[in-house]
């Protein structure tokens, strides 16, 4: 019943009634003026975001698709309205860094361990 009411009362309406709802004052929830992203924190939601393409194997072009840009909005307004990288970000930068920051910490650990090393790799 409720819905049949809600759909009634839509039609009824006059252009007059619908010009004044498109007028409306928007609050501030909907300007995502409270959403605030430090530098900090959008470095590393990059640095995760890159490693989770890498990971999965999800080519860059994703990151420039208008859907997950949409997803990271949901997510978080203020990192997808200023802090988002492209593709050629991703593919470039962000892979070199990661690539050398992975290359470190490897030697890194082969250093501090003791003995002989075995290294299998698998596909």
């Amino acid at each position: 019943r409720q819905l049949k009411s809600a759909a009634a009362a839509a039609a009824a309406a006059t252009p007059a009634d619908k010009k004044e709802d498109t007028k409306r004052q928007r609050i501030l929830d909907e300007w995502n003026m409270f959403d605030k992203i430090s530098d900090a924190q959008a470095v590393t939601i990059t640095w995760f975001l890159g490693l989770f393409f890498l990971a999965c194997r999800i080519p860059f072009q994703v990151v420039d698709n208008f859907f997950f840009r949409q997803f990271i909005r949901a997510l978080r307004p203020a990192y997808e309205d200023r802090h988002m990288p492209g593709r050629t970000y991703l593919g470039n930068t962000l892979l070199a860094t990661i690539y050398d920051d992975t290359e470190i910490k490897i030697a890194r650990a082969l250093e501090a361990s003791a003995g002989y090393w075995t290294l299998s790799l698998d596909g």
